[in-house]
């Protein structure tokens, strides 16, 4: 008679009933497409995805997979995809070694040519990525604002104003200077835009006609005792969990339910509709604080930490450490001296082979031991 296997509250090891290990599928080889479009019908001033160049793989495509959840390493080829994304290149270069890498994101329309009418191919449109690649950007932008309470910043984002007896928000986010320039009123509009909630993303060019984006929109606050009028941290929040909860819902991430053979018992798996799908569900855990991410000192890049023993004290990888520690060694006596001899940072970074912001904080650390 074969043996009963034993109830979950029985078993030794208790079962983690929630996984993110998720394989999205990539291919070997992209590239942009100048000549296929969408149908006619679908192109219009307020869809920017109907506008070229677009992403696509060639025929010849190799498939395979990546696993863009799983980033819990401090190697320095294990960026969290999120980061990797959201600060590399506006360029169509830039996009397609991305793409080459995890993939394409995963809103793909079909196209086709003006001699073939009938066989398509899927692709997506570079306005489309960079106008994904803004929204996370200053997504995160936003959220370290918030963190360490940023009120320079804030104040530029958050804007409270009086409407019939009320007290309402008015808030445009983006960059600094895409801030000051729609705050100006120097700018020329596009005639399309995105919603995002009660937002609207909205492109411009400046006097350079270089183009910028910015969102804008306005919110009512009711009296409540941790927000009075005047407040920047609570709209700021209650903006960024409007854009984080507008493209979670637009782009999903589902909860499965499978049956897990080598441990004998039904389990659960968060899996993401597409690669943007996992990106936004990243800055979830990352706002939520669910997923600990820090970046390198040394190299910039950012690493996952969350499993990481030490997480707390984390600041460098091993190998960028090793290469400070031993660089400092040798070269910081001849900072020391140059700079007794007058010498900007910048003067000895070129003598030296160094980025000026390594002396820098060489000499800081010097400073805080002197005053120890």
């Amino acid at each position: 008679m074969e043996k009963e296997s034993a109830p979950y509250q029985e078993r030794e090891k208790p079962v983690d009933l929630v996984y993110t290990d998720w394989k999205w599928m990539k291919y070997s080889d992209y590239y942009w497409e100048e000549t296929y479009s969408p149908r006619p019908q679908n192109r219009n001033n307020e869809d920017i995805d109907a506008f070229g160049p677009f992403l696509v793989r060639t025929p010849e495509s190799i498939i395979g997979f990546t696993h863009p959840l799983h980033t819990e390493s401090t190697s320095r080829e294990d960026s969290p995809v999120i980061f990797s994304f959201a600060h590399s290149q506006k360029t169509k270069e830039a996009y397609l070694e991305f793409a080459c890498k995890h993939g394409h994101l995963g809103s793909r329309v079909p196209l086709f040519s003006s001699i073939d009418s009938k066989n398509a191919i899927w692709g997506e449109s570079f306005l489309f990525w960079r106008r994904q690649q803004w929204l996370l950007k200053n997504a995160l932008r936003l959220w370290d604002w918030i963190k360490f309470n940023d009120v320079k910043n804030l104040a530029r984002v958050i804007n409270w104003v009086e409407r019939d007896n009320y007290k309402i928000v008015k808030y445009q986010l983006g960059s600094p200077k895409e801030i000051d320039i729609f705050t100006s009123g120097r700018n020329h509009w596009s005639g399309y835009q995105y919603i995002i909630g009660s937002s609207y993303l909205m492109p411009f060019w400046d006097d350079e006609k270089k183009e910028h984006h910015i969102l804008h929109g306005e919110m009512y606050i009711g009296y409540q005792k941790d927000c009075i009028p005047g407040d920047l941290k609570i709209p700021a929040i209650r903006l960024l969990q409007e854009i984080i909860n507008t493209q979670t819902a637009e782009f999903r991430t589902s909860i499965v339910l499978y049956w897990d053979e080598q441990r004998n018992c039904y389990t659960q798996r968060l899996i993401p509709s597409s690669l943007l799908a996992a990106m936004w569900y990243q800055l979830s855990q990352y706002v939520s604080g669910e997923r600990q991410i820090k970046q390198c000192i040394i190299c910039h890049q950012w690493v996952d930490v969350t499993n990481v023993k030490g997480k707390e004290s984390w600041t460098k990888h091993r190998e960028c450490a090793n290469w400070d520690r031993v660089t400092k060694l040798r070269k910081l006596p001849i900072v020391k001296v140059m700079q007794k001899q007058g010498k900007s940072v910048e003067q000895i970074a070129t003598d030296i082979n160094v980025e000026p912001r390594h002396i820098e904080r060489w000499l800081e650390n010097e400073i805080r031991k002197e005053h120890k």
